[in-house]
């Protein structure tokens, strides 16, 4: 990403004005979609297990970590930030918090 954080951004010379950012933000509608976007994460770190490239460790902690996640969103504890564009870049930015 770039120096701004915005994983679009990396032709603009100046962050973007914060009404902007909540004109276009689309997490509030999206986060509807979070299970699912959880659902086909667990699936990735499946096959990326079963590929080799992760071990049984690392999908065991990205999967509790997920699940973790799911269980804030469903309770209502998800911190949704409109900085972090939509549901994915949140829900990757928690996790990558939780487990590293």
């Amino acid at each position: 990403m770039n120096k701004n954080n915005q994983s679009w951004g990396g032709r603009f010379n100046q962050p973007t004005d914060e009404f902007v950012k909540i004109f276009g933000a689309s997490v509030f509608f999206d986060k509807i979609l979070a299970p699912y976007d959880i659902a086909g994460s667990i699936a990735h770190a499946t096959m990326l297990c079963e590929v080799g490239l992760l071990t049984e460790e690392e999908k065991s902690q990205i999967i509790s970590g997920l699940n973790a996640i799911l269980e804030e969103i469903q309770a209502d504890k998800f911190n949704w930030s409109v900085d972090l564009e939509d549901v994915h870049m949140n829900i990757e930015a928690r996790l990558v918090a939780m487990i590293g």
